[in-house]
C-alpha cells in the first residue's frame, strides 16, 4: 500500500501479474514494510496480505511503535549468499552506521514486538477492520468525495470540488483543518484525507473518529 501517495491500494491481480515478470528477468524485489508491517493491513506484514515473495524487506516505525528510532533490513539467501561468498574470498565486507544495533532501541523493539503478540493486536486489527472500512466507505457517499480506499486499519477518502480543482491540495488542507478543530488528527496528502489509527483503537473510537470526519467534510461543503 502506498501510504504517502494517498493510501493507494494495489488493484486486484496487480502483484500476481508483476512477480512472475520480476522472476523472469531476475529483478530483485524490495518490499517496503515501513507502513504495512506489524499488523497494519490485518496480517503481520503486507507481504502476507498481498501474497508477495520479496528478496528484501525494509522495516521501521511499528517495529518499535516509534518510541525509539529503530529500523531493520531483511534479506533472503539470494541476496545474502553472494555477499557472504565474496566476503570469504576477499575479506570482510565492512559496513554500518554509528548507531546500528543500539542496545536500548533494540530492547524497546523487542518489548514492543512482545506486546503485539501478547495482546494479539494483529487479530484485533482483523476484528475492528470491518467497522473501520464500513465507516470509511460511507464517507465516499458525500457529494464532495470522489472515492474511498482502505485495507486493515489504513484508509483514505479523496475529495473534489470543481471551483477548487485549479489549486490541488487546498480542499484537502481545509478539510484536514476542520478535522483538527473537531478533535481528530488526520493527514491530507493533496486532496486525500488519510486515516491510520493506533492498532489498539476500539470500535467506539473508530465511530467517534468518523463522526468527526463526517462533520468536518460537511462543514467544508457548506462553506463552499
Amino acid at each position: 500500500v502506498m501510504g504517502a501517495g494517498g493510501v493507494v491500494i494495489p488493484p486486484e491481480g496487480y502483484w500476481e501479474a508483476v512477480q512472475p515478470i520480476l522472476k523472469k528477468y531476475d529483478i530483485l524485489f524490495v518490499a517496503d514494510e515501513v507502513i504495512c508491517g506489524f499488523g497494519r493491513t490485518g496480517n503481520m506484514f503486507g507481504t502476507e496480505t498481498f501474497k508477495l515473495e520479496p528478496d528484501i524487506m525494509t522495516l521501521s516505525k511499528a517495529l518499535s511503535s516509534s518510541y525509539l528510532p529503530m529500523s531493520a533490513l531483511l534479506v533472503n539467501e539470494k541476496v545474502y549468499g553472494p555477499v557472504a561468498d565474496e566476503s570469504h574470498k576477499i575479506g570482510v565486507w565492512g559496513h554500518g552506521y554509528t548507531a546500528s544495533g543500539h542496545p536500548v532501541a533494540a530492547a524497546v523493539a523487542l518489548e514492543n514486538l512482545k506486546i503485539i503478540e501478547e495482546r494479539d493486536l494483529v487479530g484485533h486489527v482483523r476484528d475492528i477492520s470491518p467497522t473501520f472500512l464500513k465507516r470509511l466507505h460511507a464517507l465516499s457517499e458525500h457529494p464532495l468525495a470522489v472515492e474511498s480506499r482502505g485495507i486493515g486499519l489504513i484508509g483514505a477518502v479523496e475529495l473534489h470540488h470543481d471551483e477548487m480543482s485549479k489549486t490541488p491540495g487546498v480542499l484537502g488542507a481545509r478539510t484536514n483543518m476542520a478535522f483538527h478543530e473537531g478533535g481528530l488528527i488526520s493527514r491530507n496528502m493533496g486532496d486525500s484525507l488519510a486515516f491510520c489509527p493506533p492498532l489498539i483503537i476500539s470500535e467506539k473510537q473508530v465511530n467517534d473518529m468518523f463522526d468527526i470526519a463526517e462533520a468536518g467534510i460537511e462543514t467544508i461543503a457548506k462553506a463552499l
